[in-house]
């Protein structure tokens, strides 16, 4: 189940080595018992989902990547945990073509800022809080994100520059605007998820009616 440490690159091991963090979640869960625990992350392709839940609880559009987590996010801000079975399993296939680094990391960056946001203004709620989300996604949460990602983002347009990589250079740039602009920080996510909700339900109750899920 652990994921390959010796691929990182180096302009991430410092600042945003999230396999590292990845793999101390999935030690800490999936290696040790018991068998059912709560757990801070999910794997989209192996989750086993009560309709009553999928019913209440959102999958937010805002969100093109790392959906799974966001939804368990959101199922603990509704007041529900999720809770890993660490007998169930798949094979992951991941497709052979891979985005840029400055791409990849773009959707990480964004990503964060949201999911870090989401947190924010849940962290009256426990059950959202960085310490119960450590240390996958966790790590990449909190008051020091930006920091995290800037410093991460300084190395990978080095070793851009370093290679004469001129467009990648240009991406790194378009990233670190990314931060500092950070438009995220102006949605009200306790209001859009509300409002995401009554939406959702409206959609459920639709598709139910008409024999979804069968």
């Amino acid at each position: 189940y652990r994921l390959d440490e010796t691929n990182v690159p180096l302009w991430r091991k410092e600042h945003w080595n999230n396999v590292l963090a990845m793999n101390q979640a999935f030690d800490q869960n999936i290696g040790k018992s018991p068998r059912l625990k709560p757990t801070p992350f999910v794997f989209g392709g192996n989750m086993v989902i009560h309709r009553e839940l999928l019913a209440n609880v959102a999958f937010d559009p805002a969100i093109t990547r790392g959906e799974d987590i966001d939804f368990l996010i959101n199922t603990r801000i509704s007041g529900m945990k999720f809770w890993l079975d660490n007998t169930l399993s798949i094979m992951h296939l991941p497709p052979s073509k891979k985005n840029p680094q400055w791409l990849s990391f773009r959707e990480d960056i964004k990503r964060f800022l949201y999911e870090n946001k989401k947190v924010s203004d849940h962290s009256y709620l426990d059950e959202v809080s960085r310490d119960e989300l450590m240390p996958y996604p966790g790590l990449f949460l909190g008051e020091d994100l930006e920091e995290k990602i800037l410093a991460a983002n300084k190395l990978l347009y080095r070793d851009y520059k370093e290679a004469r990589d001129r467009p990648g250079m240009e991406q790194c740039n378009i990233n670190e605007e990314i931060v500092k602009s950070d438009k995220y920080k102006a949605i009200d996510t306790r209001k859009w998820l509300l409002e995401l909700k009554s939406n959702w339900k409206v959609l459920t109750n639709a598709a139910s009616g008409i024999g979804i899920p069968g």
